[in-house]
């Protein structure tokens, strides 16, 4: 298992794994290594309150919207769309509920997931016809899925659009860009939207800690995404 693949499943700040590992390490030098006891209080103080001031619900929106904005599409724009594609991944009830609002305006033909079964399966709950739902288990990864959707659509080409989260679609955008596929942009909202003003905006919360986790990800994966040349690099 690769390094970059380790550091995936472990997850980033403001996730439970690197949560757990960052504990683990901290009680591993406070009462294994004695001598570095001072060290492993600092280092599980420190964690704590890295995880309460991503947990404030300005923190998490700052952080959010210093990714890149894509522009939503205007559905009441687009006359036809054959296929609608929707990636699995961060906040899966708001890409679910754009990928319903994009069926009944546009009835696509063809709506494929590239996530879990269990994704189609809610799709399918939800009022999609069953018959209409093609599943692709892609490998849990944002480029392998963008470069077979660009495949299919040089063999096939088509009108397709695509649903991926707010914070994840400014990577989908530049790998479209480096496959040079043609696709309508279809960015949904996310699980818990926070106040980033007001009295509310600084008392913490789980679902900003997910923000902030969820978009230092998305920050993360575009500074490695141009280190490898699979995007372009910014000006």
């Amino acid at each position: 298992m690769s390094s970059i693949s380790v550091a995936k499943f472990i997850g980033g700040p403001g996730s439970l794994g690197f949560l757990a590992v960052s504990c683990f390490v901290g009680l591993l030098l406070s009462y294994v290594l004695p001598r570095w006891r001072a060290v492993g209080r600092a280092w599980l103080l420190g964690t704590l309150l890295v995880y309460i001031v991503l947990g404030f619900p300005v923190v998490a929106g700052s952080i959010a919207s210093s990714l890149p904005r894509v522009p939503a599409t205007n559905l009441a724009t687009v006359s036809k769309l054959d296929e609608l594609i929707i990636l699995g991944g961060d906040n899966e009830n708001g890409r679910v509920a754009e990928t319903l609002d994009v069926w009944r305006a546009l009835k696509p033909e063809v709506v494929l997931v590239l996530g879990a079964a269990l994704l189609g399966r809610r799709l399918e709950d939800a009022g999609i016809p069953g018959d209409r739902i093609r599943l692709n288990d892609e490998p849990a990864t944002t480029r392998a899925p963008m470069e077979s959707i660009a495949a299919e659509l040089r063999v096939r080409p088509v009108r397709a659009g695509l649903v991926a989260s707010r914070l994840q679609m400014p990577r989908v955008v530049e790998l479209a860009r480096t496959f040079e596929v043609n696709l309508l942009f279809l960015p949904s909202e996310l699980d818990h939207e926070v106040s980033i003003s007001g009295g509310s905006s600084l008392i913490p919360s789980y679902g900003a800690l997910e923000i902030s986790r969820d978009a230092l990800y998305e920050r993360a994966a575009l500074s490695y995404y141009r280190s490898r040349g699979w995007i372009r690099a910014q000006p």
